[in-house]
């Protein structure tokens, strides 16, 4: 049933950051497949989900537009599970915006 698999959003941060050799910390890409995929590949995860790369960005480079965005599309699915991978710098402003929506969801964020 749908409304109860996971939902995992990625939209960056550390968890999806790659570096190059000798790049400093704003010297970073993102791999085409977020982490979570890979890892989840890995331990042959028993539970339904579908991951979605919504963005990737610092979290640093997050703004409220992206915010919006993202609460949009966690309201917009039917998902009532959602995992976000999301940098930490700016976590709380995200959570906040989701939180103001008072979703009759579980939106939990986590980071590297």
């Amino acid at each position: 049933m749908a409304l109860e698999q996971l939902m995992i959003v990625a939209v960056g941060g550390t968890i999806d950051k790659t570096y190059g050799v000798g790049a400093g910390v704003r010297d970073l890409a993102f791999a085409q497949e977020p982490v979570v995929t890979t890892l989840l590949r890995k331990v042959q995860s028993m539970t339904d989900y579908t991951v979605v790369r919504l963005a990737a960005k610092d979290s640093l480079d997050m703004t409220d537009e992206d915010r919006q965005t993202i609460v949009a599309f966690c309201s917009a699915v039917p998902h009532r599970r959602i995992l976000i991978t999301h940098g930490t710098d700016t976590m709380d402003k995200t959570s906040a915006a989701i939180a103001e929506q008072k979703m009759p969801k579980t939106v939990v964020l986590t980071g590297a």
